[in-house]
């Protein structure tokens, strides 16, 4: 089966971070590879939006690429996103001494 498509969760983290050092990790490491690459080779345009992308992964690389060596490391960060408030929201659940509304 394709472990890069398949729910992995029901895994424990170490079964997870075999399968991710099997799977994922050459892939992922193929991919920063390439995107140095594109970047050592000035193939696009410093200030394109692809290569803004490109320099932020590099720049990140080691924090990218923890959840390979890790299998309790989520693969995204939807437990942990705060939803947007916006400031009256925010403020209108402030009481403030004084404050008649």
């Amino acid at each position: 089966s394709d472990v890069c498509s398949s729910d992995l969760s029901d895994l424990s983290a170490e079964e997870r971070r075999y399968k991710r050092q099997l799977v994922i990790k050459p892939l992922v490491e193929d991919l920063f590879a390439w995107m140095k690459k594109i970047k050592e080779e000035n193939v696009l345009s410093p200030g394109s939006e692809t290569m803004e992308g490109i320099n932020y992964y590099l720049n990140h690389e080691k924090q990218l690429k923890v959840f390979l060596d890790h299998g309790n490391v989520p693969l995204d960060n939807n437990a942990t996103e705060i939803p947007e408030w916006d400031e009256n929201t925010i403020f209108s659940q402030i009481t403030i001494p004084g404050r008649k509304d």
